[in-house]
């Protein structure tokens, strides 16, 4: 539709951005819990998911605003698979280790595995990926232990 009235337009596919005001998904979601030592259940032991930080997506959204026009959608992710059962130890391991890992069962519709073929992105965009796509998590977890300071300070102010 905007090709065909002369205006250039790039697609994008994001997989799972992450980054300090990240909310309700899955990386603040356990950081929170286990930043007050609560138990982190994954629904789906198998479950993969392609993780991508914010600033790495930043960088492909400048490239793609001065790139010319692929002719298909194209997907910017980090293109390595990252278990949620290990993404929950970690973030249990980066906020003190309180926390325990529960796996449940899967729960419909959620997908059990995706992880993006980026190599389109990596030509067009020069996108560059770490080879540990959560590398960033203390970053997400110092920024959510600065929050909860606050949000309690706040409170006690009141």
């Amino acid at each position: 539709m905007f090709s065909s009235a002369g205006m250039d337009v790039v697609v994008l596919r994001l997989t799972n951005v992450y980054g300090p005001r990240d909310r309700g998904r899955v990386i603040p979601l356990f950081t929170k819990k286990a930043l007050r030592g609560k138990r982190l259940t994954v629904f789906g032991g198998g479950k993969v998911l392609d993780f991508l930080w914010i600033d790495d997506l930043v960088d492909v959204l400048r490239r793609a605003s001065r790139c010319p026009c692929p002719n298909a959608p194209v997907n910017v992710g980090n293109g390595k698979g990252t278990r949620l059962v290990d993404l929950a130890q970690r973030i249990s391991a980066v906020t003190g280790g309180g926390s325990t890992v529960h796996v449940a069962e899967h729960r419909q519709p959620e997908v059990d595995r995706f992880v993006a073929d980026v190599a389109a992105a990596r030509r067009l965009f020069d996108l560059q990926c770490p080879q540990d796509p959560v590398e960033h998590l203390p970053l997400i977890v110092e920024h959510l232990r600065r929050e909860e300071r606050t949000h309690a300070a706040a409170v006690r102010i009141e």
